[in-house]
C-alpha cells in the first residue's frame, strides 16, 4: 500500500500517463503505480510516500522547505489542496482504494473547472496546471487500464 496526499494524486498525472518523470521521489511512486494499477492507495493530508524520502522535506518541522522563503504559504496551500481533493472525491483521510479505481473516480469527479475552482484553488500553479489537466487525467486513466 502507498500513502499519497490529496494534491500529489494530481501532481502524478503526467508521470502516470507518460511513464516518465525526472522527479526523484514522485517519479518512482508514479511508475510503481503505473506498473501495478491495482496498488492500494491510502489518501491523506500532509506527508506521504513522496514527501518522506524527498531531500526538501523537513522532518522536524513536518513541511517542505523547497520554496519556503519565496512562497511561505506553499505548505498551508498544499494542506488545503490535499483536503480539497479528498473532499471532492467524497473520501476521508485514511480511505483506501486501488489506483485504477481511484484515478477513474478522479476523472469522473474532477474536471478542469473543479480542479481550478475547488481542488487546487489556493495553489500558485493552478492556472498553469489547469491548462493541461484534462489531457493528463485522460492519459493517466488510459495507462492504468
Amino acid at each position: 500500500m502507498l500513502t499519497i496526499r490529496g494534491h500529489h494524486l494530481l501532481d502524478m498525472l503526467d508521470a502516470l500517463g507518460t511513464g516518465k518523470s525526472s522527479h526523484k521521489t514522485l517519479g518512482p511512486v508514479a511508475l510503481k503505480i503505473r506498473a501495478n494499477p491495482k496498488t492500494p492507495i491510502k489518501v491523506g493530508i500532509g506527508v506521504d510516500d513522496i514527501c518522506a524520502p524527498c531531500e526538501w522535506w523537513d522532518h522536524d518541522k513536518s513541511h517542505c522547505k523547497r520554496s519556503l522563503k519565496e512562497h511561505p504559504q506553499d505548505n498551508q496551500n498544499s494542506l488545503d489542496s490535499d483536503a480539497n481533493a479528498i473532499r471532492v472525491l467524497g473520501m476521508k483521510p485514511g480511505d483506501v482504494m486501488n489506483a485504477d479505481d481511484l484515478y477513474r473516480l478522479i476523472k469522473t469527479k474532477v474536471d478542469k473547472k473543479v480542479f481550478a475552482k475547488q481542488v487546487c484553488v489556493v495553489c500558485r500553479l493552478v492556472a498553469k496546471c489547469a491548462e493541461t489537466y484534462e489531457a493528463k487525467i485522460a492519459a493517466a486513466v488510459k495507462a492504468l487500464l
